[in-house]
């Protein structure tokens, strides 16, 4: 090779092998750009259709779920499905929730969804059927207060598991209020009876129901016709004996089965059946 005054130059091979370095590298620093892009064109892709942090294995919000809950009030068969359809900035779709017996239901939860996000509920209420209650738990979740008669509530996704629950009644069934109210009967022992009580009601499996001593519970709907009361055996109490208003309305007392039987007629608030129950160290 000449140099620029004509005469020959040598080049060593040290030389030779330093200006290939960079080819090399550059060569290299392709092909794995090439590798990185390949690997992570698809994990791009899945986080451009789906927005939700809480769907990917690395976030750094904090989640929560919703699970939502239907029970089977008067008149409704247990595992009578109800559709709902759900929406939240992230996504929206339907789901399927048989209806469970009181007083939990039968529940479903979706995913993870970051704590703050708005979710909009909407139960796609059958011919026939009525909602009878919406119950979000903890209450203080509730973004739009629930709407019975449309069958719709928003809720607020809070730590952890924030809960919904439906109940339904059927429109077709003969329905009554029963109010259950706890005594202690007068006694000079030296330790009275206080504290809650526990009960259920059949038919229906409506429950559990606490009632402090003293106190009446809510007006409870329940199928018309004749209702048992079963109070939870408590240690160091016994239930002495029952009594309704009207007083008609006491069908049977059983202490030692800690059972009360009443009938309750189809019709409003004005017309329920007022049980007590009273017990005794």
């Amino acid at each position: 090779m000449k140099d620029n005054c004509g005469g020959n130059m040598k080049i060593k091979p040290t030389l030779r092998r330093f200006a290939m370095l960079p080819n090399r590298f550059i060569a290299y620093a392709s092909i794995l750009g090439c590798i990185l892009v390949l690997l992570t064109t698809p994990l791009l892709a899945q986080t451009a259709a789906n927005k939700n942090p809480c769907g990917s294995l690395t976030h750094y919000v904090e989640c929560g779920i919703i699970k939502g809950c239907k029970v089977a009030g008067p008149g409704i068969t247990v595992g009578t499905p109800y559709t709902f359809t759900h929406a939240d900035p992230y996504s929206s779709g339907t789901a399927t929730i048989p209806a469970g017996p009181a007083p939990g239901g039968y529940c479903q939860h979706g995913d993870p969804l970051p704590v703050g996000t708005i979710m909009a509920i909407k139960e796609n209420i059958p011919a026939g059927d009525e909602v009878s209650n919406i119950v979000v738990t903890p209450a203080s979740q509730i973004a739009v207060p629930p709407n019975l008669s449309a069958g719709t509530v928003s809720v607020k996704i809070g730590p952890g598991v924030t809960e919904v629950t439906y109940i339904n009644k059927s429109l077709k069934a003969n329905i009554g209020y029963l109010e259950i109210c706890k005594q202690a009967e007068a006694t000079a022992a030296a330790a009275p009876v206080t504290g809650d009580f526990i009960f259920t009601v059949n038919p229906g499996n409506i429950g559990p129901i606490t009632v402090p001593v003293g106190n009446c519970s809510p007006p409870i709907e329940v199928p018309a016709g004749t209702v048992t009361i079963k109070e939870t055996p408590r240690s160091g109490t016994q239930m002495v004996s029952c009594s309704a208003y009207p007083a008609n309305r006491q069908v049977s007392c059983n202490p030692k089965t800690w059972t009360s039987t009443v009938t309750v007629p189809a019709g409003g608030l004005a017309t329920q059946t007022i049980a007590t129950i009273t017990d005794a160290p």
